[in-house]
């Protein structure tokens, strides 16, 4: 039903569980004339789906009318001109076009991956500086609210299983040495100079297209867009 959605006939089409992603449901579909990236989106994650299609929708009309030959993959509408087919029994879906001759790294092996993924991540944010982060919706409210973290982290200490905390001791100390972080965060996040922006949000090198020269070629997995704050995306980066 969900491919007979985009006009393709299931029955010549080969289906493929593809990738390595923990949150959404992903398949390869290949067919005779094309290759395409099948997602179902979890509901559980990401509550609002048509809000990750209103963002994606947003950043494609402004990259398509400021920087036409930059390559952002957009979901393949339906023969009705829809970017989700939503399945009462299975949910929501969306078809992406498969970049040709290229492939994802799970674990950055050397240098010059590491390099051409963050240069891919850092021109991306730079593309888009010129679009208002305002415009687009939040996909996951508190993603990256490091007071709010925080403050989870104190209530765990108060009310969490004992047993755990003991083996934590040391994990738990850390981040009690850390604390300036959050008092830095919160200078920023509290900062009106400093620019609210369309951030990644996930920012692990999975993320990054390469080709087969590994060379990066574009950022995927965009459910996570929204507004933020560059730190973030840099954060995000160092951490994987």
């Amino acid at each position: 039903m969900i491919l007979s959605e985009y006009g393709l006939d299931p029955d010549q089409c080969q289906i493929k569980s593809y990738g390595s992603g923990l949150i959404n449901n992903t398949w390869r579909i290949t067919n005779s004339q094309d290759d395409y990236i099948l997602q179902r989106i979890n509901e559980k994650v990401f509550v609002h789906p048509a809000d990750i299609a209103y963002n994606i929708h947003t950043i494609a009309g402004y990259l398509n009318l400021v920087y036409p030959n930059y390559l952002f993959t957009v979901p393949v509408q339906t023969r009705d001109g829809k970017e989700l087919v939503f399945d009462r029994a299975e949910g929501f879906f969306r078809l992406f076009p498969f970049v040709k001759n290229s492939h994802t790294i799970d674990v950055v092996m050397n240098p010059q991956q590491a390099y051409e993924a963050s240069r891919q991540f850092g021109m991306f944010t730079k593309l888009l500086s010129g679009l208002s982060a305002v415009e687009l919706r939040l996909t996951i409210p508190d993603f990256h609210n490091l007071s709010l973290r925080y403050s989870q982290f104190e209530k765990a200490l108060e009310n969490g299983n004992e047993h755990r905390i003991k083996q934590s001791t040391d994990a738990i100390q850390f981040i009690q040495d850390n604390k300036s972080l959050l008092e830095q965060f919160e200078r920023i996040s509290t900062n009106p100079n400093f620019k609210l922006r369309v951030t990644h949000h996930d920012t692990k090198i999975s993320n990054v297209l390469f080709d087969k020269d590994d060379k990066g070629i574009c950022v995927i997995d965009l459910d996570t867009l929204m507004p933020g704050f560059f730190i973030s995306d840099v954060g995000d980066m160092m951490r994987t």
